[in-house]
């Protein structure tokens, strides 16, 4: 006789986690509704690749400003700026080893 119950053995295929109720799992349907892309805040023309690490608007990837940021560990990890803000040296630690703009 087979065991049933919380400690009963789990069959190939079976999950541990039940779907929510009304989401697209649970239904058996596609969700056919695509999320809204929101637009460039510096160009309004692209769609956002990611958000400004000092103000947090979007940025396209054309107006994105790369940065790597290090720490006195020795971690360095990339950050996006918009920028304005890759201009501040209050918000970005590397702008004051930019050029000035048109310099």
């Amino acid at each position: 006789m087979p065991r049933t119950g919380p400690g009963a053995p789990r069959g190939a295929g079976e999950s541990l986690q039940t779907p929510a109720a009304g989401s697209a799992a649970a239904t058996g349907k596609e969700s056919c509704v695509e999320p809204r892309k929101a637009t460039c805040g510096t160009c309004s023309l692209k769609i956002v690749f990611a958000p400004c690490l000092g103000c947090g608007a979007g940025v396209c990837e054309t107006c994105a400003q790369f940065e790597l940021i290090g720490s006195g560990c020795g971690c360095v990890w990339p950050a996006y700026y918009c920028p304005a803000c890759a201009r501040d040296p209050h918000v970005n630690p590397n702008a004051a080893l930019r050029d000035p703009p048109g310099g």
